[in-house]
């Protein structure tokens, strides 16, 4: 026994053999790196729809209230859902990607992200707010009902180029001058909750919208 313990302690500390020790070492706290970086990935677009989907129900149930005095729940469920993908979690990862692509605060880099921004991001997340909610309202309200409220038979049911003309020129006014300030002062991971406390607050213009007040 001795002599087998003897054996085994001089193959573990053998020169031949500490390289690849280290080696295994180094790979294995470069795994672990990798998988807590994934895991606060993921925790920051989670928390990132969380907030929003909230912020933009309870925005969503208030205006409502204070137009017609009842609540479509059907309708808070679509807003909900949909600023949780797109105000949350895809405008998380959209922070991230343009911080990447134009680093910095400077003024260069400033406008380039809000420009890219407003071109991008803006136009795409408020064609799918108008198009999905009218349309996940209906879904919703057909599963709430057995199936007794048809759904619209068009995603484009209810488009219109006026109510997204509308929206951008809200946009304008709201999410630019924020954005000129948040690209330059508001930290990467604070800028997702800013920009969903800000759309909690246009949320009452597209409730109006979309449940057609507007």
């Amino acid at each position: 026994a001795k002599r087998l313990f003897a054996m085994l302690e001089s193959i573990a500390v053998s020169p031949q053999l500490r390289p690849a020790m280290r080696l295994q070492r180094t790979d294995s706290l470069w795994n672990a790196a990798v998988f807590s970086q994934h895991s606060r990935d993921a925790a920051y677009v989670r928390d990132a729809g969380v907030q929003a989907g909230l912020l933009s129900a309870c925005s969503d149930a208030v205006s409502q209230v204070v137009r017609v005095a009842h609540v479509d729940m059907a309708h808070v469920a679509a807003m909900a859902l949909l600023a949780c993908l797109l105000s949350g979690m895809a405008n998380a990862v959209w922070m991230r990607f343009l911080e990447k692509s134009f680093p910095g605060g400077t003024l260069r880099a400033v406008s380039l992200k809000t420009l890219v921004d407003y071109g991008c991001c803006a136009t795409s997340f408020n064609a799918f707010f108008l198009v999905g909610i009218p349309w996940l309202t209906a879904v919703f309200a057909a599963l709430a009902s057995d199936g007794l409220s048809p759904a619209p038979a068009s995603l484009l049911e209810h488009w219109s180029v006026e109510d997204w003309h509308a929206l951008m020129r809200l946009e304008a006014c709201t999410f630019v001058p924020y954005n000129l300030l948040a690209f330059r002062l508001v930290p990467v991971h604070l800028r997702p909750l800013g920009s969903a406390s800000l759309s909690a607050v246009c949320t009452v213009v597209l409730s109006g919208v979309t449940l057609g007040f507007g």
